[in-house]
């Protein structure tokens, strides 16, 4: 009866350690509409200190699907502001379900010893670079933005989005270490 309860109890801690991907996905785009939320929050927070409008952003995102007449009004303008916003944020939700099964599922990175706080740098750093190149050619009324404030933004992002991944799917470093030799 020993070998069946310690099977049972090995077969429930590693699934506790390798979650289902869809069920990272969920946290993940939980953790990144949490992430895209502070990023938009700090974005107002910046344009407000430089001075600018503090719409031109989501209004700029949201030209993407209403055109450049979405940037002609100045100052809140329901259907773009809420066009970018939407837009942002299912951006956001869904690259923090990419991040959560990537650094989980697949790279087993743990949630303590300082790991999300790096991990999440590095991602929101890699999201601002990619944003960084692309976004120009795409949506060159961005460019009004300051790459320091959106570089805070992005980095914003990805620490939250990995902080509060770490908070809803902890994955201690023994569980990833004895996952790994299981699987070996």
């Amino acid at each position: 009866m020993n070998a069946v309860s310690l099977s049972n109890q090995r077969l429930s801690s590693r699934c506790a350690v390798a979650p289902l991907p869809g069920e990272l996905a969920r946290d993940g785009m939980l953790a990144g509409l949490l992430g895209g939320m502070a990023m938009t929050t700090i974005g107002v927070l910046l344009a407000l200190s430089y001075g600018y409008d503090v719409w031109v952003p989501v209004k700029a995102l949201g030209s993407l699907v209403l055109g450049p007449a979405a940037l002609v009004q100045a100052g809140f303008v329901a259907g773009p502001v809420f066009a970018g916003l939407l837009i942002h944020l299912v951006v956001a939700a869904l690259l923090g379900a990419i991040f959560g099964i990537v650094t989980r599922r697949f790279w087993r990175l743990p949630s303590d010893f300082g790991v999300p706080a790096v991990s999440g740098l590095v991602f929101g750093l890699l999201v601002w670079l990619v944003a960084y190149l692309t976004m120009p050619t795409l949506l060159p009324q961005l460019l009004v933005i300051t790459a320091p404030a959106f570089i805070i933004q992005h980095v914003a992002y990805g620490t939250l989005t990995s902080l509060v991944l770490a908070k809803l799917r902890p994955q201690p470093y023994a569980l990833t270490d004895e996952r790994r030799a299981a699987d070996a």
